[in-house]
């Protein structure tokens, strides 16, 4: 499972949160600020191919640990 915004892989464990609960992935930004607005994407791959789930996110204000989940066949 790998988790992006536009073409950057998004890796980087003090900004970023990554757990697994059965088939359900979750994304969480620790610290939500403005620039984080745009398009995420959840990327699954297998043997089988690819699966992709594009997540806007738009930022008003300064929120606290928004968590995003893709789950489903992978």
């Amino acid at each position: 499972m790998e988790w992006k915004k536009g073409n950057v892989v998004l890796d980087d464990l003090e900004l970023y949160h990554f757990e697994k609960y059965e088939d359900t992935y979750c994304f969480e930004i620790k610290t939500v600020e403005t620039e984080d607005a745009g398009v995420y994407t959840c990327v699954a791959r297998n043997s089988e191919g690819e699966a992709t789930c594009d997540i806007p996110l738009i930022v008003n204000g300064k929120y606290d640990r928004p968590v995003y989940t893709c789950g489903g066949q992978h």
